[in-house]
């Protein structure tokens, strides 16, 4: 038996406090956005956590 937690869509730990923004973003940029989340088997919400986690890795400021 495993003893690793469950993760979300991006790779966090599931159940991790959220908080809730409202980006506004181009329609093109979304609707590239939503058809990535579908081909990596994402909601749009996670696809955006990653993109954002791995943005905040290559500048230091979340370990990798």
């Amino acid at each position: 038996m495993s003893d690793s937690k469950p993760v979300s869509g991006a790779g966090r730990p599931a159940g991790e406090p959220k908080e809730q923004i409202n980006p506004r973003l181009p329609v093109e940029m979304v609707e590239e956005l939503k058809a990535l989340a579908e081909a990596n088997k994402r909601t749009i919400s996670a696809e955006v956590e990653a993109a954002v986690e791995a943005h905040l890795q290559r500048e230091s400021l979340l370990p990798a």
